[in-house]
């Protein structure tokens, strides 16, 4: 299906609906100069008022709104593979609804992501999101009924240079067995009740503000330079059992803070614990604190392989660097004449030793 400016490619509303193998693509050269990017023209799936649809292995390629769910319910977005070929102004936006699936999509190149306002039960994984201005943004927007995201799971999900992966107002969050690649973690605004656990974190910033009740625990942290981990007006904030690389902590007007029993690697000279404003019940322990100095890690790991040939078994150098060698420029017929006459030699010996017997 190939839409131009201002088109709806598929439009449904109702119960138990399939929208399956569809190809949408639009040709953004025929864009009105006077749309608005981010209104209605060009949208490649839209969902109102709707329960129990599935948007299944779907191909959607420059459209404004990719996907857009609008006050349904038990709505199931899988396998899809969405892309935009020129600036980042697509999304996947999602409002007022509830029971939500978005699973194994291949999400390149858009503005937000995944964008859910005012909705709840949430499931969103096993998606890959690649070069987005935003990943996933969990949020509630007053001016669209101000409901707060209740009961949402963001797991196994690969995320590569995407900003940000954001959620507000949340109650009952849980983000796991993600991994995120220079893309941002920001849990804000009143949440409260946040599991983060088991994520791989590559050039990664962590902002924990204004929530409560969040663990972060059994994750690994891998920045090749200082980032930040901040709390910031927040309580009852857990920090264990993280394995966390050149990591430095912000930690500012909070209560019930406890770092423990982290492995925290860093350079030498750097200031691990930063506190502002005033803070009240800090935990700081049972940390291991490995001083690494990256500069010589990066050299030795360039460096070629020895290019020393290995020795025989049982055998040590000196006894290597003391055998036989030829000597140079030795005509090998000379050689052949010393050999038969020192075996002459020896056989005359023995005939004089038995002659005296």
């Amino acid at each position: 299906m190939f839409m131009n400016s201002c088109a709806v490619g598929i439009s449904v509303k109702g119960e138990l609906i399939t929208i399956k193998n569809n190809y949408i693509y639009n040709n953004r050269n025929l864009l009105l100069t006077q749309s608005d990017l981010f209104g209605n023209p060009t949208q490649g799936i839209v969902i109102q008022g709707s329960s129990y649809i599935h948007v299944i292995n779907n191909t959607i390629i420059n459209t404004f709104k990719c996907i857009a769910i609008f006050n349904s319910n038990n709505t199931y977005v899988e396998s899809n593979e969405i892309d935009t070929t020129g600036p980042k102004e697509g999304e996947i936006q999602a409002q007022s609804s509830n029971y939500l699936i978005f699973r194994n999509n291949i999400i390149k190149n858009q503005w937000d992501s995944i964008e859910i306002y005012n909705s709840r039960h949430l499931l969103i994984e096993r998606n890959n999101i690649i070069n987005g201005n935003t990943a996933i943004r969990v949020e509630r927007v007053d001016i669209y009924g101000g409901i707060d995201p209740i009961n949402v799971t963001i797991q196994y999900n690969m995320i590569t240079n995407s900003g940000l992966l954001g959620i507000e107002h949340g109650l009952n969050v849980k983000i796991k067995h993600n991994v995120l690649n220079k893309t941002n973690l920001l849990i804000r605004k009143n949440t409260a009740n946040v599991l983060v656990f088991n994520n791989t974190l590559y050039s990664t910033e962590i902002y924990i503000e204004t929530s409560k009740n969040v663990t972060t625990t059994n994750n690994t942290v891998k920045n090749l330079e200082n980032l930040k981990f901040c709390v910031t007006g927040s309580e009852t904030i857990s920090i264990n059992f993280n394995v966390l690389k050149n990591v430095t902590f912000e930690i500012t007007d909070s209560k019930n803070v406890q770092i423990t029993n982290n492995t925290i690697y860093t350079c030498l000279g750097t200031e691990l614990f930063t506190q502002r404003g005033y803070n009240e019940n800090i935990t700081i322990e049972n940390n291991t604190i490995i001083y690494i100095n990256e500069q010589q890690e990066t050299s030795t790991s360039e460096q070629p392989e020895s290019s020393t040939i290995e020795q025989p078994e049982n055998t040590t150098t000196e006894e290597t660097e003391t055998s036989t060698i030829l000597p140079k420029n030795v005509p090998y017929q000379f050689l052949g004449i010393l050999s038969i006459a020192g075996v002459i030699t020896i056989a005359i010996v023995v005939l004089l030793l038995r002659k005296r017997k």
